[in-house]
């Protein structure tokens, strides 16, 4: 039987004063209310009025959304509607499918998302002779007078004769992998105002048609979901928009969501495509309003681009789109990380958040609190959850799931595999599941968490903790672990550390006095994810 060896990359802390890298954090107490919460609109306490009063922080009217390509905006982008989850095509079940030698085909390279290379022609021994091939601009970068929020992080895919990736204000571009000329460049024309935390792309989506034939245009199309919420299809082979897909290869994810600004909802990861549907998430801006807009995940048909589900969290029986004056659940928990799809069981596993307001729970509903920083197993042909897998209960330390999980196949004690997920966590504790059921095959223990004194916002009694795997997790923070360059800083960080509030992981928030987070909202794992060699069994 294969073994199965897991190594723990360790969190190097590394800090000036207390650590307010992405390790820990300090919060500083409010004094206008709950830590992180916005006031309610009127209404319910659950949920926000149909018609929120006038709001500078508020756009009302149509869409400001408006694609940019040109010709094209949020007035003549119309709603394409839907079609049924039982006339989708019947596609072959290809999970776990390698990509064709050399290729990086999806964002974590297979359908497997291992995010490990089998290539065997760099090795230890010939690694420092590697010279530069070719470099590369996008072009994307801030114009005078803009904040420069743009980040680097596109994971480029190489699929046959074509690398193709995105800018990080969604340009698609397909470069010759040997060379790195480009063949061809789709300009999106994404504005600065839709830029959220950070200008960013993280990847695009290949997918195969099994409607067009073969050698006509967007037989071969690349999908990517954009800042300013639009769902685009371009032909793989020229970079033209897939006129049979959407509106002219374009589809408004603004529909049903109701009153925004740009900005404020942004879709940074590469679509997932399972069993001919293409799911999509997006994030939401941390800390801005408790009725922020909706975290609804949605489907749209990989062919035709119509509606074909929602998962709203406060409605989980109703899986259409809004009309007229709806809108999805407002202030639900989101899921911004890359998702990844399982064909062989028609599921897809979601990476979740928590409701908005991250630092204060009083004012979720016990349907948010239920899904929150967890994965979400959905059944791609309906959208609703198969089962839940939650990390933390009642998350006020946004430790949201920022990791894509991995799919992998382990020994089970009757001699047979169990299909397996991993989860890595921003608390650098690592779970796997049995990815029909979400129940755990490595223990885990509920331990005791310590009581917060937040009135109104009583904390969970317990949390979880993975026993069975290695952990990313570091000892508690001690005064002489406070670090300073000189004796005064060094004196004043453990002045600071006496001061703060802590009680080790866990720490609630506080009112009175500031509050130590450790690890902080960065992790543990964030998006990088982890890489599993399936050869060896080794997780890195």
């Amino acid at each position: 039987m294969r073994r199965y060896r897991f190594l723990a990359m360790g969190m190097a802390a590394a800090w000036l004063c207390l650590p307010v890298s992405s390790h820990a954090q300090f919060a500083a107490a409010g004094s206008g209310g709950p830590p992180g919460a916005s006031i309610p609109g009127p209404g319910r306490a659950d949920e926000p009025a149909e018609q929120t009063p006038a709001d500078p922080g508020y756009f009302a009217g149509p869409s400001p959304y408006a694609p940019q390509a040109p010709g094209v905006n949020a007035a003549n982008l119309p709603d394409i509607g839907s079609v049924a989850a039982d006339s989708l095509p019947a596609m072959l079940p290809q999970a776990g499918a390698a990509p064709a030698p050399g290729d990086w085909a999806t964002y974590g390279r297979d359908d497997a998302q291992t995010r490990y290379s089998p290539l065997a022609q760099i090795t230890p021994e010939n690694v420092s002779h590697l010279q530069v091939a070719f470099t590369y601009h996008t072009g994307s970068y801030p114009r005078p007078g803009q904040t420069n929020k743009w980040a680097a992080e596109t994971t480029p895919i190489k699929v046959g004769d074509g690398l193709y990736m995105c800018s990080a204000q969604n340009d698609i571009m397909k470069l010759d992998p040997a060379t790195g000329k480009e063949i061809w460049r789709r300009n999106l024309g994404e504005k600065y105002e839709a830029i959220p935390y950070t200008a960013a792309c993280k990847g695009v989506t290949y997918f195969t048609s099994s409607q067009v034939p073969q050698g006509q245009p967007c037989h071969n199309r690349i999908l990517e979901g954009t800042l300013d919420m639009r769902l685009v299809a371009v032909d793989a082979a020229t970079g033209e928009f897939c006129p049979g897909f959407g509106h002219g290869g374009q589809v408004n994810l603004m529909q049903g969501m109701g009153e925004s600004v740009p900005g404020f909802v942004a879709m940074t990861v590469p679509p997932t495509v399972v069993n001919g549907v293409v799911v999509v998430n997006h994030q939401v801006l941390d800390g801005q309003r408790r009725w922020a807009p909706s975290g609804v995940v949605r489907g749209y048909d990989a062919e035709s681009g119509r509606f074909v589900w929602a998962w709203d969290v406060k409605h989980p029986d109703d899986h259409d789109q809004p009309t007229g004056n709806r809108h999805y659940s407002r202030g639900t928990p989101n899921s911004w990380a890359a998702m990844t799809g399982d064909d062989a069981l028609g599921l897809v596993y979601v990476p979740t958040g928590n409701a908005a307001g991250d630092y204060f729970s009083g004012y979720r509903s016990a349907a948010e609190n239920a899904v929150s920083t967890s994965i979400v197993a959905l059944d791609v042909r309906t959208g609703s959850p198969r089962w839940v897998f939650q990390t933390v209960h009642k998350d006020v330390w946004d430790y949201d799931m920022g990791s894509q999980v991995t799919m992998m196949d382990m020994p089970g004690t009757d001699g047979q595999t169990v299909p397996a997920i991993i989860v890595p966590t921003k608390r650098g504790q690592t779970f796997v599941l049995d990815r029909r059921t979400g129940q755990s095959i490595l223990p885990v223990e509920e331990r005791p968490a310590p009581a917060g004194d937040v009135a109104g916002d009583t904390r969970a009694p317990t949390q979880p903790w993975s026993v069975g795997m290695p952990s990313l997790h570091m000892p508690d923070l001690r005064e002489q672990d406070m670090w300073g360059m000189s004796p005064i800083d060094q004196l004043y960080c453990r002045i600071k550390f006496r001061r703060a509030h802590y009680v080790g992981e866990f720490t609630p928030p506080s009112l009175d006095r500031p509050w130590i987070m450790y690890p902080g909202n960065n992790g543990g794992s964030d998006w990088g994810s982890m890489a599993y060699d399936p050869q060896t069994g080794i997780l890195m």
